[in-house]
């Protein structure tokens, strides 16, 4: 039974109704058209759980099981795990990496190079209960507060190529939930360049093609060579700040992460509910990329 106000709740989804009903063709039987407005209620607008309890007229202990329900496919009467949405996403996410020869054909040339894919990483504060080693764990001196990181690896035009775990801050490429992420970046050859920030600096040691990033000043200045290849070169970048821009029109990776458990589980519901936006994203919203490749001479 859906609530008496369809039309609004579709409109806070930001989905047409005719894709609202492919998306639930992915989940089992027992997730109905109103678990999944819910969820992308959850995920777009990040409300209370009261307003939803409101919205759709059921009680907020009704509005957790949902959302998770729906997201880790807990099976409403079973309470037995039926992850079809959320392998949907995955499955997705996993076959997005085009062939090396599809790369290519549409690299960016920049200073010699053929940049076939653009990574960065992006910070979300979190609330929770932690203890004093989880919380030093997940100090950024970046946002100055607890967070959690998430790398992404995307296309000259904005199409998801790659999500990395969801993991501590500190930038580590030995750390084991930055080995999934590492293992697609592996895939890219010699003819191939990704860009990336000052933070991938070196990272070219622990792949088969080149990196590059922005020259970063020595002895407090950059030569004019220097600073003219840093200007360009942010031509090539902002596709991946725009991307994390769009994505963030879910509203659930936006504000701060409020949750409880431990941090392993924070971590893991955090990559799920990222994976399925991104995959709704590209399945629906941004088909093509989020914009043209950028004209570089």
């Amino acid at each position: 039974m859906l609530p008496d106000n369809i039309e609004f709740c579709f409109s806070l989804t930001g989905f047409y109704p005719s894709q609202i009903s492919q998306i639930t063709q992915h989940c089992p039987d027992s997730v109905s058209t109103k678990d999944v407005l819910l969820l992308l209620i959850w995920m777009r607008q990040a409300p209370s759980e009261e307003f939803l309890a409101w919205l759709f007229d059921i009680s907020q202990s009704s509005v957790n099981k949902i959302k998770w329900k729906t997201v880790e496919g807990i099976h409403h009467v079973s309470m037995t795990l039926c992850s079809a949405l959320y392998e949907w996403a995955e499955q997705k996410i996993q076959n997005a990496l085009p062939t090396d020869c599809e790369r290519l054909a549409n690299a960016v040339p920049f200073y010699g190079n053929q940049i076939t894919a653009i990574t960065d990483v992006t910070e979300q504060e979190i609330v929770m209960h932690i203890d004093k080693f989880t919380a030093m764990d997940t100090r950024s001196e970046k946002a100055q507060t607890h967070t959690v990181a998430k790398a992404v690896l995307v296309s000259p035009t904005g199409k998801i190529f790659a999500i990395g775990k969801s993991r501590r801050p500190k930038h580590d490429l030995t750390n084991t939930l930055m080995q999934d992420f590492l293992q697609q970046l592996l895939k890219f050859t010699k003819q191939e360049a990704i860009g990336g920030d000052s933070a991938y600096l070196g990272l070219e040691s622990w792949l088969q093609c080149q990196v590059v990033t922005p020259f970063k000043a020595f002895g407090g200045r950059k030569t004019n060579e220097e600073k003219i290849f840093n200007n360009e070169f942010k031509s090539v970048r902002t596709v991946v700040e725009n991307y994390f821009a769009h994505i963030k029109n879910f509203k659930i990776l936006r504000y701060p992460w409020r949750t409880k458990g431990n941090l392993d589980q924070l971590l893991e519901k955090h990559h799920k509910v990222w994976v399925l936006c991104a995959a709704l994203m590209d399945e629906y919203l941004f088909p093509h990329g989020i914009k043209e490749p950028p004209f570089v001479e």
